[in-house]
């Protein structure tokens, strides 16, 4: 009994060290309080196509002095359009009524071009990137519930040009599964777009998708590759920059 009272106490004195010890050592700092993220601003939708295909542009910019909407795809606005202000920082122009189809846009912001922050779609040019916004409306070119193909950027190496090049490829409905042959056709963009521009601002793979669907075109294989080798600039442009042609 009295063996039992000794470990008793032994193991009593024991935890009251324990707790001395602790009561003296240097206290952990609190857990650091989460950080509440600030304010994201009001929210912005652009762009927004309207039933009456008026199309409104907005970007948030409350520092910015002056906006103006650039998009020379876009009739009516020419070398650009101006955005006024709203107490919220919010810059904001209504076009149109705007005829169906495809055009790209961007924002010049105090002598600044951007992309619409607000838009995932883009296009891209020769040089440059557009924001890309879509009226519908147009037959042959609208999304359809139709069976649709696929469209590919295929990168690929030159060894005329040594250098790595990219082209667009579009495949019909049905490709995937192996079978047939299909005939190719090779289109090519204008002067100052890129292989891209077919597939985006030109809608190419919605319009062959809808063709083929109503039995106006052959499934076939298209082929958009890049056009140009080099540096292109017009002519007007060239004799600005004579050293970039040697």
């Amino acid at each position: 009994m009295n063996a039992r009272r000794m470990t008793m106490s032994l193991t009593v004195v024991t935890m009251l060290a324990a707790l001395a010890l602790g009561s003296t050592a240097p206290a952990r700092p609190a857990a650091e309080a989460p950080r509440v993220r600030s304010p994201q601003g009001p929210r912005v939708v652009s762009p927004e196509v309207a039933a009456d295909r008026r199309v409104t542009f907005r970007i948030l910019a409350p520092k910015a002095q002056t906006v103006r909407l650039s998009g020379g795809d876009i009739p009516g606005v020419g070398q650009g359009a101006e955005m006024k202000k709203d107490p919220n920082g919010v810059w904001e122009v209504t076009l149109g009524p705007i005829g169906p189809g495809a055009y790209r846009y961007n924002f010049n912001v105090d002598g600044v071009s951007v992309i619409d922050p607000r838009s995932p779609s883009i296009s891209e040019s020769n040089t440059n990137v557009w924001s890309l916004v879509y009226v519908p409306g147009a037959d042959f070119m609208d999304t359809k519930d139709v069976p649709h193909g696929a469209i590919a950027a295929v990168t690929y190496y030159s060894k005329s040009l040594q250098r790595f090049r990219r082209m667009h490829v579009y495949t019909p409905p049905g490709y995937e599964l192996g079978e047939g042959k299909y005939p190719v056709f090779y289109l090519l963009h204008g002067a100052s777009d890129c292989d891209d521009s077919w597939t985006s601002v030109g809608r190419a793979g919605f319009i062959l998708d809808n063709l083929i669907a109503a039995g106006k075109a052959k499934p076939m294989v298209v082929v958009m590759p890049a056009g140009h080798t080099g540096p292109f600039m017009f002519r007007a442009e060239q004799r600005l920059i004579p050293a970039a042609y040697g």
